[in-house]
């Protein structure tokens, strides 16, 4: 089993990363056939050669983490001030969170992949995220804001919602789809509740040979959500305050029976 990490640089407003690429290897490649016949003086050789071009190795590709995420206000407080009461702060992410296969020589992307076959070493994949910091601190024009800081909590984790948008298995987005997304909230917020699955691919239901209109991909919507706890009172009120919260890290994992 293979076990793939890509951590953000964490900005709060929450979360980050980069373009997950998982494994390729270069295979040579050749446009042409020919077939040589050539022979000694006495005429009793022939060498016979042939090029053949060689099929991309299907590379899983992971794309949408963005490099932040801004929250918003999205309740309480006064005129979207902070006022010493419960602010909720959450934003949809931009982009879809999505997975998909493609060759190895080029990335293609989501809806035009390039063909590519396993070479009999297909792997399923799954998807996860994580944090390995539980608190959130504070900041303002004139510098750190510590009597904002507070930490996470059951009742007040970082919290995040992913929701399918477009999946598709065999190419089929219309008809039977193995992948399975979670869409239930995954809470973070302390050492044993830090993670949680977002989408996954069974070994047993990936394609051995992907075309450009018959592949693996999986996309899902993400929303954060956060809150600013009730009884703080700033150090320098009337300012604007950041807050930073933890990264959020994207695991994959790619098991191959």
């Amino acid at each position: 089993m293979n076990n793939f990490k890509e951590k953000s640089q964490g900005i709060v407003s929450i979360l980050a990363g980069l373009l997950l690429l998982i494994g390729a290897t270069a295979f040579t490649a050749g446009a042409s056939f020919s077939d040589d016949t050539a022979g000694d003086q006495d005429g009793d050789v022939s060498a016979t050669t042939s090029t053949v071009d060689s099929q991309e190795k299907c590379t899983w590709y992971l794309t949408g983490i963005q490099a932040s995420i801004s929250l918003e206000v999205t309740a309480g407080g006064t005129n979207s001030k902070y006022d010493g009461t419960e602010l909720t702060l959450g934003k949809e992410a931009d982009d879809d969170l999505t997975v998909y296969t493609s060759g190895n020589q080029g990335a293609g992307n989501a809806d035009g992949n390039t063909e590519c076959t396993f070479y009999n070493g297909k792997t399923g994949v799954s998807v996860s995220n994580s944090i390995s910091a539980y608190n959130v601190t504070a900041e303002d024009s004139a510098g750190a804001d510590a009597a904002m800081n507070y930490n996470l909590s059951s009742t007040n984790p970082l919290k995040v919602t992913y929701t399918e948008t477009t999946c598709w298995n065999n190419g089929d987005s219309d008809g039977a789809n193995a992948w399975s997304v979670n869409g239930t909230a995954i809470d973070m917020y302390d050492g044993d509740n830090n993670s949680g699955s977002i989408m996954s691919l069974a070994y047993g239901d990936t394609l051995q040979v992907n075309t450009t209109t018959a592949s693996e991909r999986c996309s899902a919507s993400s929303n954060y959500e956060l809150k600013v706890p009730a009884g703080l009172e700033p150090t320098r009120p009337g300012n604007d305050i950041t807050f930073t919260g933890p990264s959020v890290s994207f695991d994959v994992t790619l098991p191959n029976s």
